[in-house]
């Protein structure tokens, strides 16, 4: 483990929500001259050299980097199970494709700790950003008791594992585009630079 270099871990960009609040496939909407899944994927592979997207479904993009999760249930817990059935990899980072803004840099700060836990993860003041970090294989057997129990919460998959929250003062970089109203508020941000 100690010789395992961070672009040597697979990046698994959760795409398979349902977008209720809104309305539209939130991976498909334009950000600049692309779409949002784009962009994250983008983003994501200047640093990882293997980068998928867990959907439910085809894009008809990037379709060589896609992993089809199950449909009927909406939950991160499925994506990263679903991840780590096709990988086979020891360990994953996981974004949300929602959360343009994330830095990169925050990848490398959390990778520091990857030998002593089980998932580290991004937190904030008054958040823990469980959909911006490292998973270790380890953890499954836990997942998929909780997926047998049909509970969903990442917090108390977390709860059950050797885990960190590594602290980021920036609360902006891990802003969600949930409503179109933050949809809004994200496009005018990258227009103002």
């Amino acid at each position: 483990m100690s010789n395992l270099q961070i672009q040597e871990i697979p990046c698994v960009i959760l795409c398979g929500g349902k977008s209720s609040r809104m309305g539209v496939n939130k991976a498909l909407l334009q950000f600049g001259h692309q779409t949002l899944v784009e962009y994250m994927y983008a983003k994501c592979h200047q640093l990882f050299a293997e980068t998928y997207l867990v959907c439910k479904e085809h894009y008809g993009l990037l379709d060589p980097r896609v992993i089809l999760e199950p449909q009927g249930i909406f939950a991160p817990l499925v994506g990263i199970n679903t991840a780590f059935e096709t990988l086979k990899s020891q360990k994953i980072f996981v974004i949300s494709v929602d959360v343009p803004f994330f830095s990169i840099a925050c990848c490398r700060d959390m990778f520091v700790f990857l030998e002593q836990y089980e998932i580290v993860f991004a937190r904030s003041q008054g958040h823990s950003h469980y959909l911006c970090g490292f998973y270790d294989l380890a953890i499954l057997p836990k997942l998929q008791a909780q997926l047998k129990q049909q509970n969903y919460r990442m917090s108390d998959l977390v709860s059950q594992t050797r885990h960190i929250g590594v602290f980021f003062d920036d609360e902006a970089m891990f802003a969600n585009l949930n409503t179109p109203q933050d949809y809004q508020q994200a496009l005018a941000r990258i227009a103002n630079g």
